[in-house]
Formats: structure tokens, C-alpha cells, sequence
């Protein structure tokens, strides 16, 4: 829903693209990346028996992600079509998102097309996010079950 003649802080990216289809609507106040500690937007989560029954699938699901961000990074308008088409939406839209989230600087070293390296700080942001909300009741050390190989 639009109202009119209200400015507002954007709760989510600049990169979206609710926001890029109507930035001649809105005046943003703030951005939360300016504001808010970086948090991890993905986390690939899997059973200790996957891990060791089937490291090579781990591996290859790992490598096909950085491929496909590596493919985005350099073949945008080829990228923009092919989500456009997927999703249906105007590839142009697609491509300046694309954009925005591929030539922004991280923030905390939280990138969204990165190459799926763990970034400490993103998930320490969100043990303290989850402490704020409830959804943990203590803190959480997240190192002990983390394999960064």
C-alpha cells in the first residue's frame, strides 16, 4: 500500500526491487546498512551425517554458488534476462538491482553476492539479534559447529 507525502526510513535494501520500481515515489530517511550492524541474509545449515557421509555434494553445492555469483558479476544484462524471464519482471528492473547489490561495498564484511565465505562478525549479528527477540534465551557460540574448510 502507497500513501503519499510521507518519508519514511527504508526497513529493508535499496537494492530491492520494490524499492528501484518506485524510488520516484519515496524520499528515504535512512538505509539500515548505515544504521544496523551487517547480518548474514543466508546460511546454508546441514546434519552432522550429510557433512560426513557426503562432503563432495557440500562441496559441489558450495562451488556452483560462486560460480553463479562469478556468472552475475560479469554477464549482467545476460543475468537480468534470464531472472526476469524466471520471475517476470522487467529485465532492466533486474539489472539495476543486480547492480546495486553486486557494486555496493559490503557492509561488515556482509556482502549478498559474495562468494559464500563465512563472515564471523554477520553471524554474531545474529545470535544478538535472536537474543533481542527471544528467539534465544542465551548466547550461543555458533564457532565450535561451523566448518570453515
Amino acid at each position: 500500500m502507497l500513501v503519499t507525502d510521507i518519508d519514511f526510513g527504508c526497513g529493508s535494501s535499496r537494492e530491492g526491487p520494490a524499492y528501484t520500481l518506485n524510488k520516484g515515489k519515496f524520499r528515504p530517511v535512512f538505509w539500515p546498512g548505515d544504521l544496523f550492524a551487517a547480518i548474514n541474509s543466508s546460511l546454508w545449515v546441514t546434519s552432522g551425517k550429510t557433512a560426513r557421509d557426503h562432503p563432495e555434494l557440500l562441496r559441489g553445492i558450495t562451488a556452483a554458488r560462486r560460480k553463479a555469483v562469478l556468472f552475475m558479476t560479469s554477464n549482467r544484462a545476460e543475468s537480468a534476462a534470464i531472472i526476469g524471464k524466471d520471475y517476470k519482471m522487467d529485465p532492466g528492473v533486474v539489472k539495476e538491482v543486480l547492480d546495486e547489490l553486486i557494486d555496493k561495498p559490503s557492509v561488515g564484511g556482509a556482502g549478498f553476492f559474495d562468494e559464500g565465505d563465512i563472515n564471523p562478525g554477520g553471524l554474531d549479528a545474529l545470535v544478538d539479534i535472536a537474543l533481542k527477540t527471544g528467539d534465544l534465551k542465551e548466547r550461543v557460540d555458533w564457532r565450535p559447529y561451523v566448518d570453515q574448510s
